[in-house]
């Protein structure tokens, strides 16, 4: 409860913020590195695109990234030919569910990892995270 409340403590009514605000507090307590950039705040205007892939394409070309993660459910979003011609490694991720009791709730999968730290610890969750294939 104590790091729910810290994720909310923030007054804030742009969402963005109240969401990077929540990851900053969740990446500290599991020990991720996280350094986060509000593309607002670089000065960088993607522009017109054509479709969510080209918009990363431009963002990730424009802050002059060698690589690119991203989850499995955005992939078909992007065009790795794209990032490679554009000397972009693309890794698409794909994570293995946390299992874990919720008894007397029944179990729901991909949910936030707030839900997942309520009902373990935080060990148990980082060691799930850190396993992970990259």
């Amino acid at each position: 409860m104590t790091l729910l409340e810290g994720c909310l403590e923030l007054d804030e009514d742009r969402l963005s913020y109240l969401n990077i605000h929540l990851l900053v507090k969740v990446c500290n307590v599991l020990g991720i590195p996280f350094n986060p950039i509000f593309l607002s705040d670089t000065g960088m205007d993607p522009g017109i695109c054509n479709s969510p892939g080209e918009r990363v394409l431009r963002i990730v070309t424009g802050m002059e990234a060698d690589s690119y993660i991203n989850p499995i459910g955005g992939a078909h979003l992007l065009d790795k030919e794209s990032f490679h011609e554009h000397g972009i490694k693309l890794e698409i991720q794909q994570y293995q569910t946390l299992l874990y009791d919720t008894y007397p709730m029944p179990f729901e999968p991909g949910l936030s990892v707030i839900d997942a730290l309520m009902w373990n610890s935080w060990d148990n969750v980082k060691e799930h995270l850190f396993k992970q294939p990259v």
